[in-house]
């Protein structure tokens, strides 16, 4: 949760607070609002992946049979 609460917060202040010292230039206010709003919800599911004991399970059983079908 707390890593989590740290990547929205991080998103918020790019798209709250840094986003408006770019409004004259459209391509970096597009980078500290859209892309930093995509790219916080990306970075949510990797951290829900790595810290989820039973997800991590699958990922390896899932990579474990596709490496023995391939020898």
């Amino acid at each position: 949760a707390c890593a989590q609460g740290a990547a929205f917060m991080g998103e918020l202040v790019s798209f709250f607070s840094i986003s408006t010292l770019f409004n004259n230039n459209k391509w970096a206010h597009f980078g500290f609002t859209t892309v930093a709003w995509i790219g916080v919800h990306t970075i949510d599911g990797l951290i829900v992946i790595l810290f989820n004991k039973e997800l991590r399970n699958v990922c390896e059983i899932k990579n474990s049979i596709f490496h023995s079908s391939n020898s």
